[in-house]
């Protein structure tokens, strides 16, 4: 007769802020916040564990998912969690992801979200900040920062996805053949998300990379620092509530349309030249790296254009050649980079359009 296994022993919680106010703990991945009636059967919480380690009245103030790991703040009693809710949703909050891809730049997301439980919901602004922290050069994988200035339901993981870098070991909105592989060679067993820094009350509340990521990261960063690493992109991190000036300035639309909404104009401008559409490909190809697969894919999946640059296998090693005016800009004195190269690839079609040999177009090779 088989019998349920015993239920996890859960070891004291970690402390990283208590105040007259707030508590923020450091909260282990695998662990609900607090029971609900979509987390099935009643089972230990982290609610429950902070009050038996820290105060028995203390209020969860907001939730991470069972398997995000990383900074969670309670508050003393109702009226406090009422003004701590109504701070972190103006305060910078920001995690730490273990993504697909080679995040090469930072990536701005202004997607709008809708609930991700209720169908039909209204969707409403969210802005994220996608950083890169680290590639792995033993796997196609990064690991990021993500810094919110909203807070819809599941944003990190969902912005993730929509610039086609999905979370490692998302269930959901990740791909279920690359976490199973990833569960096996290096032991990553859930969620890749871990809340780094919330700010409560003025003050950035720090979260230590996870225990449970240290072997894995070691596999696939056996040459960097992490914790430098990070350490170096948290310097700018103001201390106060972040203000709407001290957000970052809303980026060029174009960063978030899809590719494939303008590659068909990319097509029609140049076969209206008497050029064709194989010799679109063919430049952008060059300029990318992309494979001809790779780039139907792209175009099917229609990925933003701050995640078709993003996950380019490689730049050309001579795009500083191309030199020039489009759209009356001049392309090497541009200074956004993802600006940059949408620009470089407008004045290649330019080029194209205009009758300019492929060879020259293609700066002799």
């Amino acid at each position: 007769m088989s019998t349920k296994p015993p239920p996890p022993v859960w070891p004291p919680v970690k402390l990283l802020l208590r105040s007259a106010r707030a508590v923020v703990v450091d909260k282990p991945a695998g662990l609900l916040v607090h029971n609900s009636q979509w987390a099935g059967p009643r089972e230990t919480t982290l609610t429950e564990l902070v009050r038996r380690d820290v105060d028995a009245g203390l209020v969860p103030v907001h939730r991470l998912d069972r398997g995000t790991s990383g900074a969670c703040v309670f508050a003393v009693d109702g009226a406090a969690a009422r003004d701590l809710q109504a701070e972190l949703t103006t305060s910078t909050k920001s995690y730490l992801a273990i993504v697909r891809g080679h995040v090469k730049a930072a990536i701005a997301v202004t997607h709008a979200l809708d609930d991700d439980d209720v169908k039909g919901s209204e969707r409403k602004e969210a802005r994220s900040l996608i950083e890169p922290v680290a590639m792995s050069t033993v796997a196609r994988v990064s690991l990021v920062r993500v810094t919110m200035w909203t807070g819809r339901r599941h944003q990190a993981r969902r912005h993730c996805k929509h610039v086609s870098h999905p979370i490692i070991g998302d269930a959901t909105h990740g791909k279920g053949p690359l976490n199973r592989e990833f569960a096996a060679r290096y032991g990553l067993n859930r969620l890749c998300l871990h809340a780094r820094v919330v700010v409560v009350e003025g003050v950035p509340v720090t979260a230590p990379l996870p225990a449970d990521w240290a072997s894995a990261t070691a596999t696939l960063w056996p040459d960097v620092n992490l914790e430098a690493a990070i350490a170096a992109l948290e310097l700018p991190m103001s201390t106060t509530t972040k203000t709407p000036m001290d957000q970052p300035t809303k980026p060029p639309r174009i960063f978030a349309m899809s590719f494939a909404s303008v590659y068909p104009l990319y097509v029609k401008k140049a076969e209206k030249k008497g050029r064709t559409q194989q010799e679109v490909d063919e430049v952008i190809r060059w300029l990318t790296g992309y494979s001809d697969v790779q780039l139907q894919r792209a175009l099917k999946d229609t990925v933003t254009f701050d995640a078709f640059f993003a996950d380019a296998p490689a730049l050309n090693a001579n795009v500083g050649l191309i030199k020039g005016v489009v759209c009356g800009v001049r392309v090497e004195e541009v200074d956004d980079l993802l600006m940059q190269k949408i620009r470089w690839l407008d004045l290649l079609v330019d080029e194209l359009a205009r009758g300019k040999g492929m060879n020259a177009i293609l700066r002799g090779g």
